[in-house]
This record gives structure tokens, C-alpha cells and sequence, in this order.
């Protein structure tokens, strides 16, 4: 099995077998969240599939809080290196204001 394969397998099992709470999961310091969709968040493929999830109407806006929630909670962390990257980044792809440049003044 693929090593990406085997990462999507992993996160629907996580998620309780289903594409779409893989999709909406906001656990962005789990060392694989990144590569929930089988590619890197440097891939193009990676944010289409963010915004596609605004199709979600009643869970997106959820999914946006939760994902605020636990990037501003005290037990996130930024030391495995490219959390501080990602939030930036879906900061500016998703257009979605996390506050994460507040929590690290």
C-alpha cells in the first residue's frame, strides 16, 4: 500500500470512515493532518479540496471554529516547524481569519 494511501486510510478510520469529517478535520497538529487527502498542503490539489468543503454549508462553518478554537487554545503547539506555515497559509487560501498571528505576540 502507498504511503498516501495508507494516511487516508488512517484518517477515516480516525474520523469515523467518512470523507467528509476527513475533510472538516480541524486537528492541525496531528503530524498527518497535512496529508489527510492523500497529497501535502504544497499541493494545489490539497486547497481545492479546502475550498470544496465550503460546500458543506452547516459543517464548514463549524469546522472554521473548531479549527480557531484549537489553534488559539494553550496546548497548540507550533514546535513540530510548519504549523506556524500552515495557519498562515490557510489564513490566506481559505480566507478565513484563525487570529494565530494574535496568540503569537
Amino acid at each position: 500500500m502507498k504511503k498516501s494511501k495508507a494516511i487516508a486510510k488512517y484518517c477515516k478510520e480516525c474520523c469515523g470512515d467518512s470523507h467528509k469529517e476527513v475533510t472538516l478535520c480541524h486537528l492541525i497538529d496531528c503530524p498527518l493532518w497535512e496529508f489527510r487527502f492523500g497529497n501535502s498542503a504544497s499541493n494545489k490539489e490539497f486547497w481545492e479540496r479546502m475550498k470544496r468543503a465550503k460546500s458543506y454549508k452547516n459543517d464548514y462553518p463549524k469546522m472554521v471554529e473548531a479549527l480557531r478554537d484549537h489553534i488559539q487554545s494553550p496546548d497548540f503547539t507550533l514546535s513540530r516547524g510548519r504549523y506556524e506555515y500552515l495557519c498562515s497559509k490557510i489564513e490566506v487560501e481559505m480566507k478565513i481569519g484563525l487570529g494565530r498571528l494574535k496568540c503569537l505576540k
